[in-house]
């Protein structure tokens, strides 16, 4: 299919997503239930452009502790999350959650707080 035309008719193609899904509801619930290794591939593929075993091979080179804190994976309630530049979409390592929130209300704020320190 031609680029030009999926996108002239996107929001046609993402509501017949939408309803596919809605009319078989159930059977996406039963199966990702089923097959969670599928459903975290597909997220990390997804959100990131990273398949499970390259997530594997980064949580062994940090040998499965945040790279901030070092808390390792034990110790956590959640899986380690995958730190990345929303801009630039570069991986950098896998932060325990935490970690990777700190660090995302610091980049979103660090202008301004810069700012406010030069000024006062």
């Amino acid at each position: 299919m031609d680029k030009k035309y999926y996108w002239a008719r996107v929001e046609h193609y993402r509501q017949k997503a939408r309803e596919s899904y809605y009319r078989n509801k159930e059977y996406h619930q039963k199966y990702w239930k089923e097959h969670p290794e599928k459903r975290r591939n597909a997220d990390l593929k997804n959100r990131y452009g990273i398949t499970s075993e390259e997530y594997i091979k980064l949580y062994e080179k940090q040998q499965g502790k945040c790279l901030i804190c070092g808390r390792p994976q034990e110790e956590l309630k959640s899986k380690l999350a995958v730190d990345h530049c929303h801009k630039t979409k570069i991986i950098r390592g896998l932060l325990c959650r935490t970690c990777n929130a700190h660090l995302g209300w610091h980049e979103k704020w660090i202008d301004k707080i810069e700012n406010y320190l030069k000024n006062n």
